[in-house]
């Protein structure tokens, strides 16, 4: 018996145990390599896409907070601060273009917390 075989696998017959692992798939004709920096995501591919820079930010009460991760209600800071319940503006921008939409923190941030809940504003 295949040492592997008595492992199980995911969908992509990936290892479950991998599955939280960082993957670079590689083959003879194409490569896809993908560059992280702070709250800057720099992207390239030879699959004929092109590379693209992402900024993200969080304003809030005249301070800037950089966006490491952003989800449908919430979003992780990279040095989060203390502050109560407010509204706030979330800045995005992808190449040269630039999105901003007005989020609600209904919790506030602290601290020693760098997720941030977000809700509707309405």
């Amino acid at each position: 018996m295949h040492p592997l075989a008595s492992e199980q696998r995911d969908g992509l017959g990936l290892r479950l145990s991998d599955r939280f692992k960082d993957y670079s798939l590689r083959d003879q004709s194409a490569k896809h390599t993908t560059v992280s920096e702070s709250a800057d995501m720099k992207t390239s591919s030879s699959y004929g896409g092109h590379s693209a820079l992402v900024r993200m930010r969080l304003l809030l009460n005249g301070r800037i907070f950089r966006i490491a991760q952003m989800g449908p209600d919430f979003l992780f800071v990279e040095s989060p601060g203390d502050h109560p319940p407010a509204r706030a503006t979330i800045e995005m921008q992808v190449d040269d273009s630039r999105r901003t939409w007005e989020v609600n923190l209904p919790q506030g941030m602290k601290v020693e917390d760098h997720r941030v809940a977000l809700g509707s504003i309405g």
